[in-house]
């Protein structure tokens, strides 16, 4: 049996942004790209299912076992992703986000009338402290992105819930949550890790929704254990 293999998805923020800190320093790492993000020319989706439809081939072609790793709307993915048969996982761990998504009732009116002062009020969102480098190069990416990428995100997000069908995730889960995040709050990561038939929840203090960078080296940890956990748990199943 090999060792599982991390499969991240990202979306907004761009991969060396969201996974910079991760995905380079695990072995086998594959870091795929939500349509309309980064350099993903697909059409961007409204809807976490057709976000999976459009990785769907991608995640099938990673040998396994394998584990989905994904942020925000990409954790929503990864539990679309989950539950189809074309692809079978071996584990997920998904990082501030929910079986749910709430998102303000004016934001893609926001998006659509002011788009710069959006991406800028999002992305000072993501962070609990960040220099000014860094809320620039990350307003940057939001801007490359496009405002209609960034309106669909959000419909998506406002339109999941996967509280119906949780249990069918039936692999093993880590939850990950940034205590002072306030775009997907821990109560949320909570919910999702109580609704799953086999999950842990574990909130980082003093970080927010970009968790896997400022707590880089403890998220980074705690996914090199539960590949660990997962691979032995395979081995002797």
């Amino acid at each position: 049996m090999s060792a599982p293999r991390p499969v991240f998805i990202h979306g907004s923020g761009g991969a060396p942004l969201v996974w910079g800190r991760q995905a380079g320093r695990m072995e086998d790492a594959v870091v795929l790209t939500l349509p309309g993000h980064g350099k993903n020319s697909d059409p961007p989706r409204g809807s976490a299912s057709a976000m999976a439809d459009a990785l769907e081939e991608a995640v099938s072609a990673v040998r396994r076992p394998r584990v989905l790793i994904g942020h925000s709307v990409g954790g929503a993915v990864a539990l679309e992703l989950a539950v189809r048969p074309k692809t079978p996982v071996d584990g997920l761990i998904i990082i501030n986000s929910g079986a749910r998504i709430p998102v303000p009732a004016d934001v893609t009116e926001r998006v659509r009338n002011d788009f710069p002062a959006e991406a800028e009020r999002l992305v000072r969102a993501l962070w609990h402290e960040a220099d000014d480098a860094t809320l620039t190069r990350g307003i940057g990416m939001v801007n490359d992105a496009g405002s209609e990428t960034l309106a669909l995100a959000y419909e998506a997000c406002a339109a999941f819930d996967a509280r119906r069908w949780l249990a069918q995730v039936a692999v093993p889960t880590l939850v990950i949550s940034g205590a002072e995040d306030v775009l997907t709050p821990p109560h949320l990561s909570a919910e999702l890790a109580a609704g799953l038939p086999d999950a842990q929840h574990v909130s980082l203090p003093d970080a927010a929704h970009m968790v896997m960078a400022e707590r880089d080296d403890e998220v980074n940890l705690l996914i090199a254990g539960f590949l660990a956990r997962l691979e032995i748990a395979l081995a002797d199943g």
